[in-house]
Formats: structure tokens, C-alpha cells, sequence
């Protein structure tokens, strides 16, 4: 008896359930078109941010992001008077337009992570864990003086190229001006030069 009984329920919940699912669609209201209305635009939304993410290059979508945080860990690493001093360097090298303050500072960050890895890999290859957490203690001060060194060292040769230039500069202004040209032309011969 049971089993005809569980039968009978099975059968009429096979035969309800296609009847109740077709009713569930045949009395839409406006609400509900709106509702699905909305829910269609945010799906398109959602799969064309998809989809432009995928055709964006391996670069843009994970280096970029990646050297940006390391460039904030070179922020906070460097101190106030260290980014003036770095900005007083750079203008004693010229201001190279690759190559304003925030991009160095940026690098360094960069420059500590390198470091560290390239210090543990030769350290432990060379003798170990201790020698590779040396090296790589090393390596990361030297990541982080390297670009404050770069740019010193550029400073220097660019202040060493006006020295030696300068009694050319000097002579060229003095004939110019004794020449009879003014001041301002003068100046204007010496920079063509």
C-alpha cells in the first residue's frame, strides 16, 4: 500500500512540476521585466569587463600593477630629505626627461626586490642559508642605493662636462659681445654652439 501511495505522489509531482514552472513564466508583471531587464545589462556589463581584461597584454594586466606596488614600497622606503636630495641630484644631471623623481624613487623599490632575490640566489648557491641571507641583505641595500648611485654618478659627469666647457662658453660670449652683438645674442651664438 505504501508503495503505490509513494508511486502516486511521484507521478502527480512529475506531471505538477512542468505545469507549476510554465505558470511561473506565463504571469510576468512589469516589475518582473524590469528586474530581468537590469539583470541583463549588469550580465553584459560584467562579461565585456571580461572581456577587455583578457585582451589586454600579460604586461599591462600583471608587471604594471606589480613594479606599481614595489614603486610604493620605494616611497615609503626613502625618506622626505632623501627625495630632495634626489632632486637636487637629478638637477645637477640635467633633469633627463625619462627619468623625473617619482620614477626613480618608484625604481628603487624595484631595485630592493631584485636585489634581494638575485643576493639569496647567489648566496645560496655559493655556500648555503646563512651566505644567502647575507647576500641577500646585501643585495638589498645595494638595490636600494643603486639608482641613488646612477644618478650621482651622472651628476658628476654632467657637472665635469660644464667645467671643461665652460672657458669654451666664456671665450665665445667675450668675442661675441666684443664683436658688437648685444648681451642676449650673444648668449643666443654661444647656445648655438
Amino acid at each position: 500500500m505504501s508503495g503505490t501511495v509513494m508511486l502516486l505522489i511521484g507521478l502527480a509531482a512529475c506531471v505538477l512540476a512542468p505545469l507549476i514552472g510554465a505558470l511561473a513564466f506565463v504571469g510576468q508583471n512589469a516589475e518582473r521585466t524590469e528586474v530581468t531587464r537590469a539583470l541583463a545589462t549588469i550580465e553584459r556589463g560584467y562579461s565585456a569587463a571580461f572581456t577587455v581584461s583578457r585582451r589586454r597584454s600579460f604586461r599591462e594586466r600583471i608587471v604594471a600593477p606589480f613594479v606599481y606596488r614595489l614603486g610604493n614600497l620605494g616611497r615609503a622606503l626613502t625618506p622626505t630629505g632623501g627625495v630632495s636630495r634626489l632632486a637636487r641630484q637629478l638637477d645637477y644631471a640635467g633633469n633627463p626627461p625619462a627619468w623625473p623623481v617619482e620614477r626613480v624613487v618608484a625604481a628603487k623599490g624595484v631595485s630592493v626586490l631584485v636585489g634581494i632575490v638575485a643576493g639569496v640566489a647567489i648566496g645560496l648557491v655559493w655556500g648555503g642559508v646563512p651566505r644567502g641571507l647575507l647576500c641577500g641583505a646585501l643585495g638589498a641595500l645595494a638595490g636600494f642605493f643603486g639608482p641613488d648611485m646612477m644618478i650621482f654618478n651622472l651628476s658628476e659627469k654632467r657637472q665635469e662636462e660644464i667645467r671643461m666647457s665652460l672657458p669654451d662658453v666664456l671665450d665665445t660670449l667675450t668675442i661675441s659681445v666684443e664683436a658688437g652683438q648685444g648681451f642676449d645674442a650673444a648668449l643666443a651664438q654661444v647656445s648655438r654652439n
